[in-house]
């Protein structure tokens, strides 16, 4: 069975990697889904194709979320599943692969969100650091209501860096409200979910820590 390994915000991924250091696995792609451009993180595409459309009263809270295109999950994944996936994997001539998607921040949103609305086309999900604020907790809200239908034959890893904190001083997520989402997936859901601290960890040193974390856990 081989293993393709999909890598959100795919221009830092790659930057992240650092092949060097990685002894060839037999059977496991790798594929870094980027923009094109010099930029690690190309912010106004990312906004625009990581995010669930907000609820409509929602003002984008302090940190001005909605100044940038947003609200593009459903088309991005459409291309990701319709498009890239199946170019991937003809130009790697595999099929039925499991398939395991990693995002980390917006990228971790989009993650957990596609896990949320039941996309059944990975075996294991890495949502690192998830934006679960967005949209003022909505999807944190509709899980504890039992208000999504997810797809309980995928695997659900949650991590966060244990010092999340924005330039603000204000924490983003706290590894607290993780684990209550975790424990409602696994008890209203049947999801099977583990949630990882990185101890010490900002926001930006978990995306290279949950990255690696991941590819060593395959």
């Amino acid at each position: 069975m081989h293993q393709i390994v999909y890598l959100l915000d795919g221009n830092a991924a790659f930057d992240a990697l650092e092949l060097g250091q990685w002894e060839p696995i037999p059977r496991l792609a790798i594929v870094t889904i980027g923009y094109s451009g010099a930029d690690r993180f190309h912010l106004e595409r990312r906004s625009r194709d990581y995010t669930p459309p907000p609820p409509p009263d929602w003002d984008g809270g302090r940190r001005r979320a909605l100044g940038r295109p947003n609200g593009g999950a459903a088309s991005f994944m459409s291309r990701l599943t319709n498009e890239i996936l199946p170019m991937v994997e003809q130009h790697l001539h595999v099929e039925a692969p499991q398939r395991v998607l990693w995002g980390h921040s917006y990228g971790g949103l989009f993650a957990f969100w596609a896990l949320m609305q039941g996309v059944q086309s990975f075996h294991a999900i890495h949502a690192a650091s998830p934006s679960l604020w967005w949209g003022d907790y909505m999807l944190e809200r509709q899980v504890l209501a039992g208000d999504v239908a997810p797809s309980a034959a995928t695997r659900l890893t949650l991590s966060i860096g244990e010092s999340e904190i924005s330039r603000t001083g204000e924490r983003l997520y706290a590894p607290e409200r993780l684990e209550l989402v975790a424990a409602a997936l696994r008890e209203k859901y049947r999801i099977a979910c583990d949630v990882i601290i990185f101890e010490n960890a900002s926001h930006g040193e978990a995306f290279d820590v949950s990255l690696k974390h991941t590819l060593a856990s395959l």
